[in-house]
């Protein structure tokens, strides 16, 4: 079974199997992949996507253009769907009225890494975060898996809702990234791993320039 890996936090990667997803033909055709893995809880009627990246089109051209799309998504994932050459559990769920990306493919998420990370350290019942080994080593992943911010570079002109999305997952991530590295502050200095503590009050500062904690913390 092919493997796919999504790579959402800086510039956009895809891979399948270890290569480069090259055939996806357009920012249009990524965005739809990038929104179809992260929102992949629930499936999506055909309307609302076709409405939310093609706004600018007739409700037929609209969904001729979503056809395209996941047309073009198909083929680059390897799921033409003629017999014999789409997986038995295939990346892309698809009927005539809704899309949606399926959670038990063989795929890798950044985002959704990040966040469940993030989502553990948060329920752990550890007494302190200085002397919880397992919950600094949940978060060194994730401050790596931060490779900037989501879906850095890939805009869609003219899709407004498209564009709210992204800056609401945007803001967030980058919200919870800046606690990763508070937290991490506050593990290596509280085991006086000095230079440790420092790096991570660099990054957290520079991430945040504006955050008064995260610059009283690189003084300290």
């Amino acid at each position: 079974m092919a493997r796919c890996s999504i790579k959402l936090l800086g510039s956009m990667q895809t891979m399948l199997d270890g290569k480069p997803l090259q055939s996806l033909e357009s920012a249009k055709v990524r965005a739809l992949l990038a929104y179809l893995a992260v929102e992949n809880e629930q499936a999506h009627e055909r309307e609302t996507l076709a409405g939310l990246f093609w706004p600018e089109m007739s409700e037929a051209q609209a969904r001729h253009g979503l056809s395209q799309s996941l047309y073009n998504l198909r083929q680059a994932l390897g799921e033409s769907g003629k017999p014999g050459e789409t997986p038995d559990v295939p990346f892309l769920l698809i009927t005539p009225h809704a899309v949606r990306f399926n959670p038990l493919s063989d795929y890798e998420l950044d985002v959704k890494q990040f966040t469940l990370n993030t989502a553990q350290v948060r329920k752990h019942a550890h007494r302190h975060l200085q002397t919880c080994t397992s919950c600094a080593h949940l978060l060194s992943q994730a401050d790596r898996l931060y490779q900037g911010e989501f879906l850095t570079g890939l805009s869609l002109k003219g899709c407004q809702a498209f564009e709210e999305w992204t800056l609401i997952w945007r803001e967030r991530l980058h919200r919870q990234v800046c606690e990763v590295l508070a937290d991490l502050v506050t593990y290596h200095a509280g085991r006086a791993e000095l230079r440790l503590a420092q790096e991570a009050s660099r990054r957290w500062a520079q991430l945040d320039p504006w955050s008064e904690p995260a610059q009283r913390g690189l003084m300290r």
